[in-house]
């Protein structure tokens, strides 16, 4: 009963740290890195261009699409969010060898870069590059952070990636 007390207590600390510090993170990386370039193509490439802050770490974008004579709305969320919380949270509870964590923080820490840096082409080349960034954040990271926790809980799978001195 203690272990799982004990389990309990730490994952609501991995919570707790990412509500206070990593949030704050996720918030300077927002207001430092990618508002700066939505306004500097609202300057420079695209004066239609606009967007709202609805959090701290999400925005909704509006891009004149000049075929339909109408705005296009992307949403865009900060990522290593929510999907890396609850990534994090079942690999402790499930006890998760540190492979399962270097794969949850490496995809959203390779993702975040990818999308940080597509963000800007996408407003000032083509908008495909947008693309990559908001299907990621809808799609690819819940599936990858989703993948990742089936490997974990999956037997069969276990036994296929793992390495001959730790088959079970």
């Amino acid at each position: 009963m203690k272990k799982y007390l004990i389990k309990g207590l730490l994952a609501a600390v991995i919570i707790l740290v990412y509500f206070t510090g990593w949030r704050a993170v996720r918030e300077f990386v927002t207001s430092v890195s990618i508002i700066p370039q939505i306004e500097y193509a609202m300057a420079h490439c695209d004066e239609y261009l606009q967007y709202d802050v609805v959090k701290p770490t999400s925005l909704r974008i509006y891009q004149y699409d000049w075929e339909r004579e109408e705005y296009d709305v992307y949403s865009y969320t900060t990522p290593a969010g929510f999907y890396l919380l609850a990534g994090l949270v079942f690999i402790f509870l499930l006890n998760g060898t540190k492979i399962y964590y270097l794969l949850l923080a490496g995809y959203h820490a390779g993702f975040w870069i990818i999308s940080t840096l597509t963000l800007l082409p996408g407003f000032c080349i083509h908008p495909v590059f947008l693309h990559i960034t908001f299907l990621g954040i809808q799609y690819l990271t819940p599936f990858v952070t989703f993948m990742i926790l089936l490997l974990l809980i999956s037997p069969g799978m276990k036994k296929t990636f793992s390495t001959p001195e730790r088959q079970e």
